[in-house]
């Protein structure tokens, strides 16, 4: 129930580095609140205003900043971002203290207010039995022979010695270490009283005569000095009624879907940017032998919206679709509401996201306005690659998912997702528990970042895969189109409809579809160069380039996948003549990729490509006498061996079944597809939402403008090429020339596909001499 950002000590005490303090910054400095007049750009499209200290923070980190020097007054040396990064509190404890204290978790100025009264009693030490009672106390009640702090004793002291020593006492079993057991939450807190006299015991302690100058109101006002000096022992304890995941560092980190869970614990989402790439990993190899996917458990992923509680029942008959709730009890979701809004004080913005009713709900707004609440039976589970639909055996185990299991959700728009693994029976509560857990569950998210950037100026603009109507007059269209399936109303079976949102994609390579997985778990992969240069496993951390950890590529059924011309007509409302796709065509059913090859990941994560620092890339001037003409760049190779080896296999029928040549079997110089020749920002691509007059993604005007000219650059089968009917390559090779224009600049130059190791399917006689004759 606690999260630890930058600086934290202990969290259950609230305590952290007081950075500002230890580097004796002024208020005025420390204060992130004060001169909000700053504006930076982070990133594309954000611009932000910061005030100076925050501004002082990002300076202090500024590459162009930590190499620029200047002379100060007395003719030293200065670094530029270090005189910024000493006036930077980066523990950020103020803020911390606001937000506390706007969720009612702190009272600093009752804190300070103790702090003066027992500084007053410190100071006077044993001259005070004849003014305790004309003095003006401002917590503390007096009498003649003494003070007492009634909220924490009714005890009279006259020295600050004895009342010090009372206060630490009482505070010994709060203090660290402290006692918690596995799985139990930690509840233990000093009262409120106590711990605001022992910590203005403890800075009396150590400021001494100069605690005024750190603990304070400013002058004629009941404005404290500086908060940071307040300490608050739930500073970093999730707001009442929600519950953070290991290794949160952020309050946002807590989650407010407890009621979802079944158990108390969270429902978290994730929310992906557009071109953003989430890959979830899950270690379900110590999963109970007879524990089914499917019959058991399912992996589930809802977007922008909350599932019901469990034990609901939902009615897809019905349109909309309705409910049972458990025991037949329609109060239920009142009661469950009703029991939120309590717990949130009312909040019922959060109870509306928990979505507690089955059907839709009319709230009224407090100006009489009823607006309209989707029940959580609309929220329907997104359809899951073909992997998880059906179970194949594997060494006595009933299903094929008792080993490594990922998937990568893959963004065309801002989408919320809540991932979760739901059980469906009971008898194996115990092996879901210890199964599911985050040390067995990893999660990471892709960002473009290569394409066109700088250090200052991050971007996600990315290459972009166009597909042309015109191309396929007389080709096949590709098998992995940007289709999903959505159900029928009122039914239980789906139809094929564009996806606007996510693809979801199942990875049997996991060293490839998660490049960062092998560092975290202390993996080493070897990539195929150096297999074939003599590289051997000498350890059981090491893994060949081709080691799948026993899983299988599950191609789609061909007759889910493949669409015929009328695509172009159905596909959208207006039809389609091209789209544009941040994947690439034609590549389906790939090992580390699965059906959508996202050309930015593809080209700036893939274990086997070298990616060079910003600083250390040598661009190319197409003027020879400035002498650069010899590049430094990104690079897919290892020991002169290019090229970037993908496991795929074809989802098309091979032994015939199509009323077209398939991609692989069109003649030499037949376009393909085409690739963007710059890079594209992202909200060139993304379009807009509007009802009236939509663009959809991959069709802006940006990409119309692109059709038909030179900044398209078109995908062909090499000369060196062909394709036969019947005839299959069992090695696809694609290549990809760009050219750096710049430190953080590319752009690509051509690009074709060439077939090797050409295998005839056919067992016609005809066919086997035809292929014989063309020399396959």
């Amino acid at each position: 129930n606690y999260f630890c950002p930058t600086g934290t000590v202990d969290p259950y005490m609230g305590a952290i580095a007081n950075d500002a303090e230890r580097r004796q910054i002024p208020p005025a400095d420390a204060d992130p609140f004060r001169h909000v007049d700053h504006v930076a750009y982070l990133r594309e499209g954000d611009v932000r205003e910061f005030s100076l200290h925050d501004k002082r923070c990002l300076d202090g980190v500024d590459p162009e900043l930590l190499n620029t020097f200047t002379t100060n007054e007395s003719g030293g040396v200065v670094n530029a971002a270090l005189e910024s990064q000493l006036l930077c509190a980066r523990d950020n404890k103020w803020r911390h203290v606001f937000n506390a204290i706007q969720r009612r978790e702190c009272d600093c100025v009752h804190q300070v207010q103790v702090t003066l009264d027992l500084f007053a009693l410190w100071q006077c030490n044993n001259t005070c039995t004849s003014v305790f009672a004309q003095a003006s106390w401002r917590v503390a009640q007096s009498s003649t022979n003494g003070l007492r702090f009634a909220k924490y004793s009714t005890t009279v002291y006259s020295t600050f010695t004895s009342l010090a020593a009372d206060i630490m006492r009482d505070m010994k079993p709060f203090l660290p270490p402290h006692s918690i057991s596995k799985g139990q939450i930690y509840t233990a807190q000093a009262p409120d009283e106590l711990f605001d006299l022992y910590t203005g015991v403890q800075n009396i302690l150590q400021y001494k005569e100069r605690l005024l100058d750190w603990v304070n109101f400013n002058p004629s006002t009941n404005d404290i000095l500086r908060l940071d000096m307040c300490e608050c022992q739930r500073m970093f304890k999730c707001p009442n009624g929600t519950v953070s995941p290991v290794g949160s560092d952020n309050l946002f980190d807590c989650s407010d879907f407890t009621f979802l869970s079944g158990t108390g614990a969270p429902v978290s989402h994730i929310v992906l940017d557009p071109l953003e790439v989430a890959i979830v990993t899950i270690n379900a190899t110590q999963l109970e032998r007879n524990m089914t996917y499917d019959d058991h458990y399912q992996i589930s992923i809802y977007k922008n919206c909350k599932p019901c509680p469990p034990l609901y029942q939902c009615n897809f008959y019905m349109d909309p679709v309705g409910c049972t709730y458990p025991f037949n009890d329609n109060s239920t979701g009142q009661t469950m509401y009703d029991s939120c809004m309590s717990m949130y004080h009312d909040d019922s913005a959060i109870c509306d996201a928990n979505a507690l009713f089955c059907e839709t709900r009319g709230r009224v707004r407090p100006d009489g306005s009823v607006v309209p609440v989707p029940g959580c039976c609309s929220c329907e589970r997104l359809d899951m690659p073909v992997y998880f639909d059906s179970n194949r055996p594997v060494l006595g185990f009933p299903d094929d998912k008792h080993g490594m299991i990922q998937f990568t959700i893959s963004a065309v728009a801002q989408t919320e997702l809540t991932i979760v693994v739901e059980l469906l029976h009971g008898l194996y509560y115990n092996g879901f528990e210890a199964t599911f857990v985050p040390t067995n569950v990893d999660v990471s998210i892709f960002t473009p970042s290569r394409a066109r950037y700088t250090p200052e100026v991050p971007t996600t603009d990315s290459f972009f895969s166009v597909l042309v109507q015109d191309d396929f007059d007389a080709m096949a269209l590709p098998l992995n189109l940007p289709m999903s399936k959505v159900r029928t109303p009122k039914e239980m079976t789906f139809q094929s409809h564009m996806e606007r949102s996510v693809f979801i994609d199942r990875v049997s390579d996991i060293l490839v579809g998660d490049p960062s997985f092998a560092g975290r778990h202390g993996l080493t992969r070897l990539s195929h160069a150096q297999a074939m240069l003599g590289a051997t496993i000498s350890n059981d951390s090491q893994l060949l380039w081709n080691d799948f950890l026993g899983l299988d590529l599950v191609p789609d059924g061909v007759g889910d996948v493949a669409f015929s011309d009328a695509w172009w007509l159905k596909a959208q409302p207006n039809g389609l003549t091209y789209l544009a796709m941040p994947y690439l065509p034609f590549f389906s059913a790939c090992a580390g990729y699965d059906s959508h090859m996202s050309i930015a990941k593809l080209l700036e994560s893939h274990p086997d490509c070298d990616f060079v620092e910003y600083n250390a890339t040598h661009e190319v001037d197409e003027l020879i006498w400035r002498k650069m003409t010899v590049p430094l760049a990104d690079e897919c190779s290892l020991f002169n061996l290019n090229g970037i080896d993908l496991q795929c296999v074809f989802e098309e029928n091979l032994a015939g079944g199509s009323d077209k040549p398939r991609w692989y079997e069109v003649d030499s110089g037949t376009p393909l597809f085409h690739l963007t020749k710059y890079p594209i920002p992202v909200h060139n691509f993304i379009g807009n939402d509007s009802v009236a007059s939509p663009i959809y993604w991959g069709q802006t005007s940006t990409f119309d403008n692109l059709i038909g000219t030179t900044d398209l650059i078109t995908v062909s089968v090499g000369p060196d090429s062909n394709g036969y009917p019947l005839v299959v390559p069992q090695t696809v090779t694609l290549t990809i020339h760009y050219y750096q224009i710049l430190k953080g600049y590319k752009i690509f130059v051509n690009a074709q596909i060439d077939f090797d190791d050409q295998c005839v399917i056919s067992n016609v006689d005809a066919d086997v001499l035809n292929a014989a004759a063309n020399g396959t």
